[in-house]
């Protein structure tokens, strides 16, 4: 028989494979989505509504981890942009969505449909508009 500890790992393990639902604020409406999570079964995601120029150096992941081959994760979070500003961004956080602005109209977009940093700028950009953008994130629970 397991032990209470393996008990919870495995729970934790098995926690870890299945999506997580999010409802997103944005700025007409709310959104829902489900994201895995590729930093652990402690993880915790937010939100986070910001001005732009964000100030945010992303790279996509190619390397390493299979759960995280494709992830976009911020390597550094720059002055002067509204993510040093807010405080919240930090290194290591994945950056699992953002809103983007299609016909007037703001939606949302998982990075998980993005091939490139290019498109993920590109998708960045169409913000410019709004001037704001909607951020999800995921970061590595303590």
């Amino acid at each position: 028989d397991a032990s209470p500890e393996e008990k919870a790992q495995a729970k934790a393990e098995e926690d870890e494979s299945l999506p997580v639902r999010l409802q997103v604020p944005l700025t007409e409406d709310e959104k829902s989505v489900e994201v895995f999570r590729l930093l652990g079964p402690t993880s915790n995601f937010y939100f986070e509504r910001l001005g732009l120029p964000l100030g945010l150096k992303i790279t996509r992941q190619v390397r390493g981890d299979f759960r995280m081959r494709g992830a976009f994760v911020v390597e550094e979070v720059m002055e002067g942009g509204s993510a040093a500003e807010s405080g919240r961004i930090q290194k290591g956080d994945v950056l699992h969505g953002l809103s983007v602005i299609r016909s007037s109209r703001q939606e949302l977009t998982l990075t998980s449909r993005l091939s490139s940093v290019d498109e993920l700028v590109m998708a960045i950009g169409t913000n410019g508009e709004w001037g704001e953008i909607t951020l999800v994130l995921e970061r590595r629970g303590e």
